[in-house]
């Protein structure tokens, strides 16, 4: 009977020692970030309205004025500036239109202006001639072209390019 005993002491003895080594559980620990970058970025909000100087005739007399808006959207309120080029690619905001498949080489002078008293030339020398803002904005463009640049031109349509360059 003392075998029986030792016998079952022993194997609840060692039962024991299994029990306790599988209580003995190791941990690894490690991290990683959340990022997220927002970068500055602006738009031009919708297809810019063409400055249309209407009709013109040999009565038409005075300087003829029209304007356009520009709608740029900065997320951020972002600082940009506007720049304006006409396709001659003057530096200054003034401009020609041409009158190309009217079987006469006429052109039509006019200039682009920050303000609507037309004078504040409107270009794209940065810090002397282009506009700077912030935020969302309806940027308007004001436009002229004098009397003595349309009198006595040839009939025809006249046409030229601006292009608008927002810098930011």
């Amino acid at each position: 009977m003392r075998l029986t005993k030792l016998a079952i002491a022993t194997f609840f003895a060692s039962g024991a020692l299994l029990v306790t080594g599988s209580a003995h559980a190791a941990q690894l620990n490690n991290s990683f970030n959340v990022k997220l970058r927002i970068v500055e970025s602006c738009t031009i909000d919708r297809t810019i309205d063409d400055i249309d100087f209407g009709l013109v005739n040999s009565n038409t007399t005075g300087n003829l004025d029209q304007q356009t808006a520009l709608e740029i959207s900065c997320n951020n309120q972002s600082g940009y500036t506007v720049a304006l080029k006409p396709s001659n690619n003057n530096t200054a905001g003034a401009g020609v239109m041409d009158a190309r498949g009217n079987g006469h080489n006429d052109t039509v002078a006019y200039s682009l202006y920050q303000d609507p008293s037309r004078t504040l030339a409107w270009g794209s020398v940065s810090g002397t001639n282009t506009l700077s803002e912030t935020g969302n904005k309806s940027i308007p463009v004001y436009a002229r072209v004098t009397q003595a640049d349309y009198a006595g031109k040839q009939a025809g349509n006249y046409n030229d390019v601006v292009s608008v360059v927002v810098t930011y």
